[in-house]
């Protein structure tokens, strides 16, 4: 069994949100989880300004809470919807580049198996 990480058990009803339309929840813990997940998920980050970077974290938090998460699993995968968004447009931004073929994204975005922001050919994807 793994060694304790001090986590706390709290009732339900005793957590209290300021960001719950973030992540569906009452827990800041969890919506604060969410949140920082779908920011890296933004791709190529290493090669953006940071202006990009911000402009898209907000374009992000912007588009998550319009879509008004109503629990956690909403929270989660409306977070996923909005990461995949990302990564299909840098896949297509990279096609029109002549970096990879549309064919080529769209399978790597399909049947993506490998472990989180691992290249593959190249091409960093969720």
């Amino acid at each position: 069994m793994p060694a304790s990480t001090n986590l706390v058990i709290r009732e339900t009803p005793a957590l209290e949100s300021k960001i719950g339309s973030v992540g569906g929840s009452r827990s800041d813990v969890w919506n604060d989880a969410v949140l920082d997940s779908l920011q890296m998920a933004i791709p190529n980050q290493e090669r953006l300004p940071q202006e990009v970077i911000k402009r898209k974290s907000q374009a992000m938090l912007d588009a998550l809470m319009s879509l008004k998460p109503r629990d956690e699993i909403e929270g989660m995968v409306m977070a996923q919807m909005i990461a995949i968004q990302e990564a299909i447009m840098e896949c297509f931004r990279r096609a029109w580049l002549g970096e990879h073929s549309i064919p080529a994204c769209s399978r790597i975005t399909s049947t993506r198996q490998a472990s989180y922001r691992e290249p593959i050919r190249g091409c960093w994807m969720l």
